[in-house]
């Protein structure tokens, strides 16, 4: 099942559950014990999972997005402003995953992924989760084209 996702104040949801509140942007986890993070400065929002990965093993992924069939040896020009792509940082011994949800400045309407492109990127990044079928924890990490992590284009550059 996605993460579930609401508008909520920055403690507890209507549910119990815990939700992180910044400004116009709040997060709510699954209630599995992860948690989610939104760096205000970039608007890259992390869900973490319990269990979550801390050292890379294997070499990143990208996967398009919504079929997740990889694209082999890729750069840059592959990030297509009308796509969705999945940067899959898969850990060693069964350690779980990162995945980088990256969404193209124009995939929001292209996709009918509303205006709320943190929210949609995390449902799309469990829903990568589940279909991949990683185990271990995972961490799912939105990346908006034009304001990518330092840590997205450092795992991208690692799966060329």
């Amino acid at each position: 099942a996605a993460a579930a996702v609401s508008a909520a104040v920055a403690g507890s949801g209507s549910s119990g559950v815990p939700t992180l509140g910044l400004g116009s942007k709040s997060i709510t986890t699954d209630g599995s014990g992860g948690s989610s993070n939104l760096d205000t400065e970039t608007q890259a929002v992390t869900f973490t999972s319990p269990g979550s990965p801390r050292g890379r093993a294997r070499a990143p992924m990208l996967l398009e997005y919504p079929s997740l069939d990889p694209i082999g040896v890729y750069d840059v020009d592959d990030l297509e402003p009308t796509g969705v792509f999945i940067l899959h940082v898969a850990q060693g011994g069964g350690m779980g995953s990162a995945l980088y949800v990256w969404i193209g400045a124009d995939a929001g309407d292209e996709l009918e992924l509303g205006d709320k492109l943190d929210v949609a990127g995390g449902r799309i990044g469990e829903e990568c989760v589940m279909k991949l079928g990683v185990v271990g924890g995972h961490e799912v990490h939105v990346e908006v084209e034009g304001s990518e992590s330092a840590d997205f284009w450092t795992a991208f550059e690692e799966g060329n």
